[in-house]
């Protein structure tokens, strides 16, 4: 009896000391994989957008003047036909469209983003890997928590897209710092604190993968694709869709003079300005 007590305070490990130490040797493993999987999920997500905010700059802005040309036609043809219902429908559905182009092009409070493409660096990454394993709000232990992370995260996300490496690191170094960070001592805690903390890290690799898979299969996410196939041999394709759009816009202004100096207009739909879009 004495000797097994000699040899518990000479330091012994009990087996919650043992299965401590395997738990944080696992959960390292995970935090490694979550954290490039959260990059690799945000990465994706600021090229998409940056992507976007040159689709809409080179094309989608084209397409908002063809809609609105479009609608300016079958109002016109609407207004020499006034007792044609389909002229008339017509006329509000080219309308109705035209609005929606003009908005989805309109450039949002979001002016850091520029278009261009997204590469960001080595040490952003690794910041930002950082900044996942410590705060991410899926790992909270409750609401108030997960509120708390949740505000944070965003804050990286956005310093993130914007390249902002110092932002990022004031951001970690913010949370570091909080007492709300400090933990609690004992094996048998920290046990419990580390099993959760797995639990947590697992159910959100699995939530990782699914977004990314949504992303990744997106309309937007294949022309990007294509467009990116497009450069590797030498092809802009956002630039021949937009020359294609200038054609049909150039056409679609013919056809409004020629409408405008006509005296006799047979009515008909707008021409189809979709084929195009992505």
């Amino acid at each position: 009896m004495g000797e097994y007590m000699s040899g518990s305070a000479q330091g012994r490990q009990t087996p919650e000391d043992i299965e401590l130490e395997r738990k944080q040797e696992e959960i390292r493993d995970l935090e490694t994989e979550f954290a490039e999987k959260e990059l690799s999920l945000a990465t994706l997500r600021a090229e998409l957008h940056h992507f976007d905010m040159r689709y809409i700059r080179q094309v989608g802005s084209l397409y908002a003047v063809l809609d609105d040309l479009e609608a300016r036609i079958a109002e016109e043809v609407a207004r020499k036909h006034p007792r044609n219902e389909r002229a008339r429908n017509v006329s509000e559905q080219a309308r109705s469209k035209a609005q929606k182009s003009a908005f989805e092009t309109t450039p949002s409070d979001e002016t850091h983003v520029s278009g261009d493409e997204f590469k960001p660096s080595e040490r952003l990454k690794a910041l930002y890997r950082s900044a996942a394993k410590a705060i991410h709000p899926d790992l909270a232990s409750d609401d108030a928590d997960c509120a708390r992370r949740h505000k944070a995260m965003a804050s990286v996300n956005e310093a993130y897209e914007k390249g902002d490496e110092r932002r990022i690191k004031a951001i970690i170094e913010e949370w570091e710092a909080s007492p709300e960070s400090v933990k609690g001592a004992g094996t048998v805690a920290e046990l419990v604190r580390v099993i959760r903390r797995i639990s947590l890290i697992r159910k959100r690799l699995d939530s990782i993968r699914n977004e990314i898979d949504q992303l990744q299969s997106s309309s937007l996410a294949l022309l990007k694709r294509k467009v990116d196939a497009g450069l590797a041999q030498g092809r802009d394709i956002l630039k021949e869709m937009a020359a294609g759009i200038q054609e049909e816009i150039q056409e679609a202004e013919e056809r409004l003079a020629q409408i405008r100096q006509s005296k006799i207009v047979e009515p008909g739909a707008p021409a189809d300005a979709d084929k195009l879009r992505r």
